[in-house]
């Protein structure tokens, strides 16, 4: 059974958390881009990308965490990751 990716936004302690759910791939990756780009605010210092709950990555995946850690040193912004 496949599990389409999600993303889930929660704030922790005033710290941003954004984790990716189920799998990301070819079919998914630009839309979770976006929906990841949205949910993370050009205001905030950081942000945490958690993938401990993603189940899948192809590289498409990996693009879109290289285009979020770019976006992030643009704006001045730290990224970290979080995984299993």
């Amino acid at each position: 059974m496949m599990l389409t990716g999600q993303i889930r936004v929660q704030h922790l302690n005033g710290v941003l958390v954004a984790s990716l759910e189920g799998e990301v791939d070819i079919a998914n990756a630009a839309q979770l881009g976006a929906q990841l780009t949205a949910a993370v605010p050009n205001t905030v210092s950081g942000f945490v990308l958690d993938l401990t709950p993603t189940t899948y990555m192809d590289s498409r995946g990996i693009h879109l965490i290289l285009d979020l850690a770019g976006r992030g040193q643009r704006g001045q912004q730290q990224m970290r990751l979080v995984g299993p």
